[in-house]
């Protein structure tokens, strides 16, 4: 192995361990939220529901279905982006014409960030779990 494949592969470790804290604050408060759920409407036990959620999740997260949960949680990020821009937008004398159209940029914006940050969080926990 040339010593260029080890510098590339530690540059690329670098970046994605950068991002390793997005998946686990998007797991805590889907757990969080499984949670609240499974306390408010179904009279779970809150610690329980906590504890089988994060499991749960965790199995998600190294299967193929991360990559469905991934496109939830981009869907969302761009929704939360839209709605962000279009009232900063609104609130500051832009027309609704013009906030909706910006309100997409930052719509698609919210996507593609979250899902490249998503993405290179996984690669990451996928080198720790390759490594032996």
């Amino acid at each position: 192995m040339s010593s260029r494949n080890v510098r590339k592969g530690m540059v690329n470790y670098g970046e994605s361990k950068n991002f390793s804290g997005f998946n686990a604050f998007e797991l805590l408060v889907l757990c969080g939220f499984l949670t609240w759920m499974g306390v408010e409407k179904f009279n779970f036990n809150g610690v329980a529901t906590f504890i089988i959620s994060f499991i749960f999740l965790i199995f998600i997260f190294f299967t193929r279905l991360y990559l469905l949960l991934s496109v939830l949680f981009s869907l969302a990020w761009g929704g939360i982006g839209f709605l962000l821009i279009t009232f900063l937008v609104y609130i500051t004398g832009g027309s609704p014409t013009l906030s909706l159209i910006i309100g997409i940029v930052g719509f698609i914006l919210g996507v593609l960030i979250s899902f490249g940050a998503r993405t290179l969080g996984k690669r990451y926990y996928d080198d720790i779990e390759i490594d032996n």
